[in-house]
């Protein structure tokens, strides 16, 4: 029997799970109703897990591929997009082309198309299907602890203890200011995002519907912003750090900063000394690192002035793991695809504002955090 193509539904959690558990990993934390409802939601005028697509024959689903709708800015216009993440086929349909019918019912909907931690695997098929790669988020590292930063690094270059000790002198945390981390404010960002994201050709369009769902309301993350409309804004988390090996790393975190959002204009004064302040507060915290990912390394510059590396094979010290509850050094850094439907002024992904939380790769992988 053909299966059939549906948008997914409510009624279906149960199949669901029962599917990804046998066809993808048992027992995910995105089997956790509260965390797939949440993550597959979205917002814009099509909100909803309906976005995403299920293929079924009778009562059993042999096919999903998840879609996080939402809007995009794309040249100063809005436009419908959706972020594609898990993409499970059953062994048995995966010669007959299902999987590609799935990627074609969910792709037509969405004028901007986005995945992020695409399986090298699979990388192929989007670029044969139009879209364009970055190998991986451009990202950057910086020192909390010098005693504890090392412990996170799968390895540790000759005098490597002395130059992450001048490192992490050299930010001037102990002298600096701190500033303390606010509840989620929808509007307030909505706003200053208004005249902020203007500088970017393809990003997210952070409504206040944005803001509300993907960090106010997150479930299993809490994130923090800091900042004023008068300045600048960071938004970040927490990460628990662990590690078999290093029983000290209990209790200690990793500040994981996912949006930075400078003051509209050129001067990058205002976002360099918020950043000083946001890693002021950390140290405080007992925090051992700090980092962000950007598919656009315009903001590089601020981050460098404020104290961070950029990950590449030349600074193995900024060399982090990508997980670190536990710390793990086998997860392929995360790279991002995307693809616009009439795409006659290709985009430079310099142009792009897409951050780890863009798609699903800002969730845990651990549901007893």
């Amino acid at each position: 029997m053909k299966p059939r193509i549906i948008p997914f539904d409510d009624s279906w959690w149960p199949a669901l799970v029962a599917f990804l558990n046998e066809h993808w990993q048992a027992n995910h934390p995105v089997t956790q109703r509260e965390l797939f409802f949440w993550q597959y939601k979205g917002f814009g005028p099509r909100a909803g897990v309906n976005a995403s697509r299920i293929a079924v024959v009778g009562d059993a689903i042999v096919g999903f591929l998840g879609a996080i709708p939402g809007l995009y800015r794309l040249d100063g216009q809005q436009v419908a997009g959706s972020a594609l993440a898990l993409w499970v086929v059953h062994p048995d349909h995966r010669p007959k082309g299902l999987g590609i019918e799935l990627f074609n019912a969910v792709v037509g909907e969405s004028q901007v198309s986005v995945c992020l931690g695409v399986n090298p695997h699979v990388s192929r098929f989007y670029t044969a299907a139009g879209y364009r790669q970055l190998d991986s988020l451009h990202r950057y590292a910086v020192p909390l602890d010098p005693q504890a930063y090392p412990l996170l690094l799968k390895q540790l270059p000759e005098n490597g203890r002395g130059d992450i000790q001048e490192w992490f002198g050299g930010l001037g945390l102990d002298d600096a200011s701190p500033v303390e981390p606010q509840t989620i404010q929808p509007a307030e960002l909505a706003e200053f995002w208004y005249d902020a994201g203007s500088r970017w050709r393809l990003a997210l369009e952070r409504t206040e519907e944005f803001w509300a769902w993907r960090y106010r309301d997150a479930v299993a993350f809490s994130y923090r912003m800091f900042g004023s409309p008068h300045g600048s804004y960071v938004i970040g988390r927490c990460e628990k750090a662990s590690h078999p090996l290093h029983p000290e790393l209990e209790g200690r975190a990793v500040l994981r900063i996912i949006e930075l959002l400078p003051t509209p204009g050129d001067a990058p004064d205002s976002m360099i000394n918020l950043l000083r302040s946001v890693l002021a507060w950390a140290h405080r915290q007992g925090g051992i690192a700090a980092d962000f990912q950007c598919s656009s390394r315009v903001l590089e510059p601020i981050l460098a002035a404020a104290g961070f590396r950029q990950r590449c094979e030349q600074q193995p010290l900024a060399q982090l793991p990508e997980l670190f509850s536990p710390v793990r050094h086998d997860v392929a850094a995360i790279n991002a695809f995307i693809r616009i439907n009439g795409d006659a002024n290709p985009i430079a992904f310099d142009q792009t504002y897409l951050v780890k939380s863009d798609g699903d790769m800002d969730r845990p992988t651990r549901w007893s955090l």
